[in-house]
């Protein structure tokens, strides 16, 4: 009696349930997730009319190219005034788009290639090849083989096909507000010089503005995710959080 001909069918279903991982990250990750959040919030004392004048700085320096020239109108909406001179204005608003790209490129890769359904299914799966092979203990030793290195092959394969991709980015935001009295400052800072030595500098002054300080984290999550799907969302999650700063 031919048991092998029990072979390639039931290797073909290993190669089914090998995949369930990959299948699993394509459901769960099918659509775009795109979160915006702030570290800290800034509270403003209310201002009249006349008082909302604005000046605004957006620097990018990451290598992604982005578009937030509509954070002016969007402000002015909210009756803020922009204007050329920073010493003419109320109020300063400093941004920098610190850094774009991929996450933690290393949980990626462990959530996709050690997710639910990995190379364990494979080998249960031949398992039950060999078994079946007129249960024959060489046999299901020779099927449990199989089964193991195509479901494993299999996930790999899958694997490289969907991935889970996500994308972040820092972005830096620093609100001046002019005060009517002087304001003492000390600022402190550690300088790099080289690998194995840094010089601390410490300023005291006066200034002449209250400073602010909060950070936007921006995420977004998909399968085989492409940058450019992602970032008119980014654009519009930061204009929002920085409109609402002030």
């Amino acid at each position: 009696m031919n048991h092998h001909r029990w072979i390639f069918p039931l290797v073909f279903l290993a190669l089914l349930g090998s995949g369930c991982a990959a299948t699993v990250t394509a459901l769960q990750y099918k659509d775009l997730d795109v979160q915006t959040r702030m570290s800290a919030t800034i509270f403003l004392p209310p201002v009249a009319a006349e008082k909302k004048t604005l000046w605004i700085d957006i620097r990018n320096t990451s290598d992604k190219e982005l578009d937030l020239t509509p954070l002016a109108g969007m402000l002015a909406a909210r009756g803020y005034r922009a204007v050329s001179n920073p010493d003419e204005a109320n109020y300063r608003l400093q941004v920098n788009v610190l850094y774009v790209g991929k996450a933690d490129q290393t949980a990626i890769e462990r959530s996709l290639y050690a997710g639910w359904g990995g190379p364990l299914a494979g080998i249960a799966v031949g398992g039950l090849a060999g078994a079946a092979i007129g249960r024959d203990p060489l046999g299901a030793g020779v099927g449990m083989g199989i089964g193991g290195l195509i479901g494993g092959a299999a996930e790999v394969i899958a694997g490289a096909l969907v991935k889970k991709v996500a994308f972040c980015m820092i972005t830096d935001v620093q609100l001046s507000e002019k005060s009517l009295t002087p304001v003492s400052q000390t600022q402190t800072a550690n300088v790099q010089q080289g690998t194995a030595t840094t010089v601390q500098q410490h300023v005291a002054e006066e200034s002449g503005w209250r400073l602010y300080r909060t950070r936007v984290a921006s995420t977004a999550v998909k399968v085989n995710l492409d940058f450019l799907e992602a970032k008119p969302l980014f654009e519009q999650g930061l204009l929002r959080s920085l409109s609402g700063v002030l």
